[in-house]
């Protein structure tokens, strides 16, 4: 994915921003796009963090991760999954049928694709029609079972996160001799002990195999994920507030943004550590600027489980000091910032 500084858009950034201030600001955010596909939550905090609309927008790209387009399939279809098939046809596809919908149903066409919900393990044809019912493509989908459920690097039973955050897991369906399958929507996500389901995490906002959730009292509990006869389940531990919370500097250096430099170079990165009773959080850290026309804040997303650690990114705007400051589950911390 690339981005053009000419042509991102203005209205979610502050005023007279650098384009390549601006480019710099998706490239920091996008970075770790794994966020999405693992633990993690979205705030749209004023003009503070990009907001993913306006990446789309500006990007032109699709970002529904988990939405594969595939022609001939190189890998099968999960059961229980729904993905779009490309036809590998130049010419309008009106209509589409399946020979057999007891494996594969028709859901849908675009111009030159199909979009199919996988039903039981077996294989059908899917064959694209004109508008005059002329066959323009076929196509041989396998379904396949899940036998396995695998979870992002880093992700393991133990994370400790925060009470009344919003977050997500995804998960991967995978088949036979570990081949990943294709499709979202097999992976039935339920959930035990002190979590409950969420709607609100972002992390789910690209698609996938996602399960949003939050804890509404400290303590532990479980997410179940089933798909055909496969299971895995993630133990998590949520605290209510954290002990210590540290930038990695107390004070940075910050040139004025170049449109006519490099984009990467102009983001000043800096970590934090978050801990509760000695262990790891995963949290989701809010930053402001004392003078937000001097400095520019670029929280990250937020962290996978497993790497938490947030980062945040610092870019100058105009000559001068201002400090910012970043809250996180009761603790605050303060960075100062001198542009140059």
């Amino acid at each position: 994915m690339s981005f053009d500084p000419f042509e991102l858009e203005h209205r979610d950034f502050p005023s007279g921003m650098p384009a390549a201030v601006r480019l710099a600001m998706l490239e920091h955010n996008t970075q770790g796009l794994s966020f999405f596909h693992s633990v993690g939550r979205f705030h749209s905090v004023s003009r503070l963090t990009v907001v993913v609309g306006a990446l789309v927008a500006a990007t032109g790209c699709s970002l529904e991760a988990g939405d594969l387009t595939t022609n001939g399939l190189s890998a099968p279809v999960a059961a229980g999954a729904s993905t779009s098939v490309e036809m590998g046809t130049t010419a309008t596809i009106d209509h589409a049928k399946s020979s057999d919908p007891t494996v594969l149903v028709v859901t849908g066409q675009g111009f030159d694709t199909v979009n199919v919900t996988a039903g039981q393990v077996g294989s059908a044809t899917i064959t694209a029609y004109d508008a005059s019912n002329n066959v323009l493509a076929t196509n041989v989908v396998q379904v396949a079972p899940t036998t396995a459920i695998a979870l992002d690097p880093g992700v393991s039973n133990g994370i400790t996160v925060l009470v009344g955050e919003p977050y997500a897991v995804h998960a991967t369906t995978m088949g036979a001799n570990g081949v990943t399958l294709v499709g979202d929507g097999a992976i039935h996500f339920a959930y035990q002990g002190g979590l409950v389901a969420s709607s609100n995490s972002g992390g789910c906002f690209f698609g996938g195999d996602c399960g949003g959730f939050q804890f509404d009292s400290p303590g532990g509990g479980q997410v179940v994920m089933t798909a055909t006869s496969a299971t895995t389940t993630l133990t998590l531990r949520a605290v209510s507030a954290v002990d210590t919370f540290t930038i990695s500097q107390s004070s940075v250096d910050v040139p004025v943004a170049d449109a006519n430099q490099d984009a990467g170079e102009q983001i000043t990165t800096l970590t934090f550590t978050i801990l509760a009773a000695g262990a790891p959080v995963t949290a989701q850290v809010l930053c402001t600027a004392a003078d937000p026309n001097k400095v520019l804040v670029l929280p990250s997303f937020g962290s996978e489980l497993g790497a938490p650690g947030e980062t945040l990114g610092v870019a100058g705007l105009a000559v001068g000091s201002t400090t910012v400051t970043c809250t996180v589950g009761g603790q605050s911390a303060t960075l100062a910032v001198n542009v140059k």
